[in-house]
């Protein structure tokens, strides 16, 4: 069963890896896309961006627990979500407007 885990872990965090790879490739790319919608500091952020999924990536290979994984990248995706909402002003419908 082992080597059969390790096959999974890797088939698990592999569209992860990839990504993490490319954007690593492409983080002018990346980080002109973010310049685009305002962030600020988009090397940075991309930077960040790239290395969350490559270290997702390492630690589900490494047999870091799935569940643990899962709860990471949603904490991840909040992070983006509030810099989202940092990077941009609050719209017609708020209540400061």
């Amino acid at each position: 069963p082992d080597p059969i885990l390790l096959l999974g872990r890797f088939a698990l965090s592999a569209p992860y890896l990839e990504s993490a790879i490319g954007n690593f490739g492409g983080l002018s790319n990346l980080s002109g896309m973010l310049a685009d919608k305002g962030f600020p500091a988009p090397l940075a952020f991309a930077v960040i961006a790239a290395a969350s999924e490559l270290a997702g990536s390492a630690a589900v290979i490494d047999g870091f627990s799935g569940a643990e994984y899962l709860q990471f990248m949603k904490n991840v995706g909040f992070v983006d979500g509030f810099l989202v909402l940092a990077a941009t002003e609050p719209g017609r419908f708020s209540f400061d407007a």
